[in-house]
């Protein structure tokens, strides 16, 4: 079952997100309903997916081709594992969803929506190699939302 959350900016605004453990390809089919989805093959998965996080913040974005092996090292190596260590930053994953753009989505559970904000967040987001990788980031959509509560 597919968790909704509720756009911070336009709260008339809703998105579902489903992480399966199957592949991608053998959903194609089926999702055809849909206004708008993407479907990744998950790269990265840092933090602690048992926490609960009532937050979601969405980053979807296009890279230059060149850069490619140097974006993947550095969200594995030193962003991911930078940023689930700010308090209220439970679990981050990074997908690659192929055929699409933007072809790359990162997805954070958050505690907090200001966790990024807070002066460890930017502590943890302020480095030089962060600054360049941001700088090449190009078709870039930004979503932060709170699981909406149905009762």
């Amino acid at each position: 079952m597919p968790s909704i959350f509720q756009n911070k900016e336009t709260p008339t605004h809703f998105l579902s997100w489903q992480e399966l453990s199957i592949a991608p390809e053998s959903l194609v089919d089926s999702v055809e309903c849909l206004e708008a989805s993407f479907i990744g093959q998950l790269q990265c998965d840092v933090g602690d997916a048992d926490q609960h996080a009532p937050w979601i913040y969405i980053v979807h974005t296009d890279i230059p081709a060149d850069i490619v092996d140097e974006y993947n090292q550095w969200y594995d190596e030193e962003h991911l594992p930078r940023l689930v260590t700010v308090t209220g930053v439970h679990r981050a994953r990074r997908y690659i969803c192929e055929g699409q753009s933007p072809k790359y989505l990162t997805a954070y559970s958050l505690a907090n929506p200001d966790a990024f904000e807070s002066p460890e967040g930017l502590i943890a987001r302020k480095t030089p190699w962060t600054a360049k990788m941001r700088s090449l980031f190009f078709n870039t959509r930004r979503t932060m939302a709170k699981q909406y509560d149905f009762s």
